[in-house]
């Protein structure tokens, strides 16, 4: 039984449990064909991280362009995600700093250099200059094996750039818009639905010349991608899989979780709390509804994160855009209404515990 809540990988293991999606993954490797830049937007846990790997797993299957996957979680800000891009296109950049001590060194610092470093914009400028400069190098001398070239000799590179913060894929995709354009690359970039605005916000409303937008999955689709991460004698307990569908919004995350939550005590014929169940999801979703777009998006993000996180953890801060103080003022509303329980976790220095928040509902 594989219900594990990692997104699938692009690999042949993995295509198999790929569902009711094809008409995302044709649009999007249609862009490609055409050479459009293309965004991704669906809510969290909507199968983008899947769906991105699925067609990066067909384009390399195809050996026309070279395939790069970036996940962008790894990278904080705008600068450090260009240098990983970079970094997987043609590799980490020398540096040769000359010793202080050295009269290279000594001859550098009497005129001002030797301390200078370049400013944002100009790092960010001069990672696309390298990358303008070695890519199309790189894309002229494709490897191979015995099936032939990986890609044909002098087409574009597609890049997967997958949850990109709205800041961060404005930066490169809209201030820079006219230097990305220049560089001899497909972009292919996932972002959060609830979050579209900031990514399309002038001018990379331009960039993104294909949009595609993952809706929930049908109910036929959910059963599917259930049956296919069973096994045999689960797969059979079709109208018992159709009770965790409903307790869900068919989204990917939220099918496997809830079902890797209730779906061992629905087989074991525990089946009379399943309204119960039903009953109080809807009560948690209604009284999420009252509080508004901010406790909305802030559920989402603990449920991607797990279902718990800090009023202090960066990446949840940065991710929603918002100050330490609002976080904690949307979790303090959410845990009043029932939908968070909160404890206190201490570090292994002194200081004070961190409180941490997890969702009530794990259906919700």
């Amino acid at each position: 039984m594989f219900l594990g809540g990692r997104p699938l990988l692009d690999t042949k293991a993995d295509a198999k449990y790929f569902v009711d999606r094809e008409a995302e993954l044709s649009s999007v490797l249609n862009a490609v064909g055409s050479g459009l830049n293309a965004i991704v937007f669906g809510k969290r846990g909507s199968g983008k991280t899947s769906l991105l790997r699925q067609a990066a797993y067909r384009l390399r299957a195809d050996r026309l362009h070279r395939v790069t996957f970036v996940d962008a979680a790894a990278a904080g800000d705008a600068v450090s995600l260009l240098r990983l891009i970079a970094e997987r296109l043609v590799g980490p950049e020398g540096v040769n700093i000359p010793a202080p001590n050295s009269a290279l060194g000594m001859v550098e610092r009497s005129i001002g250099r030797y301390e200078t470093r370049p400013t944002v914009a100009g790092e960010m400028l001069n990672t696309v200059d390298r990358l303008r400069r070695e890519l199309t190098y790189e894309l002229s001398s494709p490897g191979g094996d015995e099936d032939g070239p990986w890609w044909e000799p002098d087409e574009p590179a597609v890049v997967f750039v997958d949850g990109p913060t709205p800041r961060a894929a404005h930066t490169i995709f809209g201030q820079l818009r006219d230097e990305m354009w220049s560089l001899p690359i497909t972009w292919i970039v996932s972002g959060d639905e609830d979050r579209r605005a900031g990514y399309l916000t002038p001018p990379a409303d331009a960039f993104f010349e294909e949009q595609v937008t993952l809706r929930s999955l049908s109910p036929s689709a959910a059963v599917e991608l259930l049956s296919r991460r069973l096994d045999d004698d689960m797969r059979a307990h079709k109208d018992v899989l159709r009770d965790v569908i409903s307790l869900t919004d068919r989204q990917p995350r939220s099918l496997v979780s809830t079902a890797r939550t209730y779906l061992p005590a629905l087989l074991n014929g525990s089946t009379a709390n399943i309204e119960q169940v039903r009953q109080r999801r809807d009560a948690a979703k209604s009284t999420l509804a009252e509080l508004g777009r901010g406790a909305t998006m802030l559920v989402a993000e603990l449920r991607a994160r797990g279902g718990a996180a800090s009023a202090s953890d960066e990446a949840l801060l940065e991710s929603l855009g918002w100050t330490r103080s609002r976080a904690v003022q949307v979790l303090r509303q959410l845990e009043d209404a029932g939908l968070v329980v909160s404890s206190e976790q201490r570090g292994e220095g002194a200081g004070r515990p961190r409180k941490v928040y997890e969702l009530a509902e794990p259906v919700l």
